[in-house]
C-alpha cells in the first residue's frame, strides 16, 4: 500500500517534535534538580558558616543570660572563661561556661542554710557560711585536698590572703573582738589586733595590708587599713552608704559614698594616698576594675536607661560600650580574660553577661 507523501511527511514531522519535546523535558528536569541541589547546598553552607566552620559556638551580641538559677557568691574562674557559683536552693557548686552557656555541677553536696561563700584567689578553697536562727557557722573546704573543718560559731568575718595560704579571721571572744592570721586550721594563728568593735567586714587586698569597713552608730562607716604587723590607720571617716571595691592587684580601690541622695564615685591609690573623683554617679559594687587598675567597666543607670561604660581610672574619661541594657544589677565583675562583664541580677540573683573590650 502506498502512503501518500503528505501523510508520510506529517508523520516524520510529528515524530521529530515528540522526540524534541521528550529531550527538552528531560533536560529541564535535570536542570531543576541541579538548581535545587545547588540552592540547598548554598543554604546549608550559609548555615554552617553561621555556626562556625570549626564548630565554635557563637557568643550572642549584647546582653545574654548565663544562668537562670539564683546564685550565691558568684566569681570568675581563673582557669577559664567561666563563672563559679553556688545554687541558692541546693547549695551545689556549679560552673557556668560563658561561651557555651552550659552550667555544670562541680559538686554533689547539698548544703542547707548556705548564705554566703568566700572564695580563695586560686578558687581551690572556700569558706562557706551557714546561717540559722540560732547561730552563724563558718566552715572551711579545700577542693584540691578534700580537707574540711568547722571554723566555729564565733567568727564574724574572714578573708583569704592574696596567695591563698593564710586566713584572716575576725572572732568574738567574750566582750572583745580579735583578728588572727594563720594557715587554714592553724591552732596557733597570730593575733594582730584586739578591739572593742563588735561588727565590721574584712578584706585582704595585698600581702601586707588588710582592710576593715566599720559601721558607726549614726549609719555612716569608716575604712581602716590594718598592716600585718598590727598598725591601724583610718583613711575614710563618716561616709554615708560606703561601698568599696578593691583593684585586683591591691594597689588601691574605687569607692562610692552618698551625697545629696546620689552616689559619688572616687578612686584611692594606696601608694601615694592620693584620690581622684570620678565623673560617674554609680555604686562601687556596679563597677569592675581591670587587673592593673587602669580602667573599670560600670553598669550605669541614667534617667531609667542602663548602659555599660568604660571608665579610665587615671583620667576619668568615660566611653559607653553598650546602651539600653535591660537589667538592674546588684553587683558586677569581669571574666578571667576580661572579655565579659558579668552582672548579678538584682531581682533574682541570676547571672547575665555582656561582651566588653579586653584590657
Amino acid at each position: 500500500m502506498k502512503i501518500p507523501k503528505q501523510i508520510l511527511a506529517f508523520s516524520i514531522l510529528t515524530a521529530s517534535l515528540l522526540s524534541f519535546l521528550a529531550g527538552y523535558i528531560l533536560i529541564q528536569s535535570g536542570l531543576k534538580s541541579d538548581a535545587g541541589a545547588a540552592q540547598k547546598g548554598s543554604i546549608l553552607d550559609r548555615f554552617q558558616n553561621l555556626a562556625g566552620s570549626t564548630g565554635q559556638t557563637i557568643v550572642p551580641q549584647g546582653l545574654f543570660q548565663l544562668s537562670e538559677k539564683e546564685t550565691i557568691s558568684p566569681v570568675s574562674d581563673i582557669a577559664s572563661e567561666s563563672v563559679l557559683y553556688y545554687q541558692a536552693d541546693t547549695g551545689i557548686a556549679t560552673k557556668a561556661d560563658i561561651v557555651t552557656r552550659q552550667n555544670t555541677n562541680i559538686s554533689t553536696a547539698i548544703l542547707p542554710q548556705l548564705s554566703r561563700v568566700i572564695w580563695s584567689p586560686d578558687r581551690q578553697q572556700v569558706m562557706t557560711i551557714f546561717t540559722t536562727a540560732k547561730a552563724t557557722e563558718f566552715k572551711y573546704y579545700s577542693y584540691g585536698t578534700g580537707r574540711a573543718f568547722s571554723m566555729g560559731t564565733n567568727v564574724l568575718d574572714a578573708a583569704f590572703s592574696p596567695d591563698g595560704s593564710s586566713i584572716a579571721a575576725v572572732r568574738k571572744i567574750n566582750d572583745e573582738t580579735i583578728i588572727t592570721t594563720g594557715a587554714p586550721g592553724d591552732q596557733y594563728a597570730r593575733t594582730i589586733l584586739k578591739t572593742r568593735l563588735d561588727r565590721f567586714s574584712i578584706a585582704w587586698p595585698n600581702p601586707d595590708t588588710l582592710a576593715l569597713t566599720v559601721p558607726n552608730a549614726d549609719g555612716t562607716s569608716d575604712l581602716y587599713l590594718l598592716a600585718t604587723n598590727g598598725d591601724l590607720t583610718k583613711i575614710l571617716e563618716g561616709q554615708t552608704s560606703l561601698g568599696v571595691v578593691w583593684i585586683p592587684d591591691g594597689s588601691g580601690f574605687i569607692y562610692s559614698v552618698e551625697k545629696d541622695g546620689y552616689p559619688v564615685l572616687a578612686r584611692y591609690n594606696l601608694t601615694d594616698k592620693s584620690q581622684i573623683n570620678l565623673p560617674l554617679s554609680v555604686d562601687a559594687a556596679l563597677c569592675a576594675p581591670t587587673l592593673n587598675g587602669g580602667a573599670a567597666f560600670c553598669l550605669v543607670d541614667t534617667k531609667g536607661e542602663t548602659s555599660v561604660t568604660r571608665l579610665d581610672l587615671a583620667t576619668g574619661a568615660s566611653q559607653t560600650i553598650s546602651s539600653n541594657v535591660i537589667i538592674s544589677g546588684e553587683r558586677v565583675f569581669l571574666s578571667h580574660l576580661q572579655d565579659f562583664l558579668i552582672i548579678v541580677n538584682q531581682s533574682d540573683h541570676s547571672l547575665y553577661a555582656i561582651k566588653v573590650s579586653g584590657e
